[in-house]
């Protein structure tokens, strides 16, 4: 199978899966080649694509659709990062600035609570813990 994961700023880049476990919006679910098409929402979580000659890749996405036709899975994802790329001290300092901002706007405290959201999830996918917040 061949995955192709796009977010609104970026391709990521495709990878072969014989396996592929995603966090749909009602809970896990895997894909192994011939699977019949479908069609689902995704939810927040690892995303995680194994192959018998690579290795095994695992990113953190939150919300989207994934498609699947033919071995070819398209995700169409609202965040994604690689999870080795996680860096606990960066989303742990953004995470507490957002906290501790003033928001006289409500359209920038919902902005902030988005962002708050992507940042936990890519924390509790690091099996790392999250702090406490007060608005976001």
């Amino acid at each position: 199978m061949q995955v192709t994961i796009l977010t609104p700023e970026r391709q990521l880049p495709n990878h072969p899966a014989d396996h592929v476990i995603l966090p749909a919006h009602d809970g896990l679910r895997g894909i192994l080649p011939r699977h019949a098409p479908m069609v689902c929402q995704l939810g927040s979580g690892k995303l995680t694509l194994e192959h018998a000659s690579h290795p095994r890749v695992v990113y953190v996405v939150d919300g989207g659709v994934l498609q699947v036709v033919d071995d070819q899975i398209t995700i169409l994802a609202e965040s994604a990062a690689l999870l080795a790329d996680v860096s606990e001290g960066r989303l742990i300092d953004e995470l507490l600035a957002l906290d501790a901002a003033s928001y006289d706007d409500p359209m920038a405290l919902t902005q902030a609570k988005a962002r708050a959201h992507w940042l936990k999830t890519q924390l509790q996918s690091a099996g790392k813990a999250v702090p406490e917040t007060k608005q976001v």
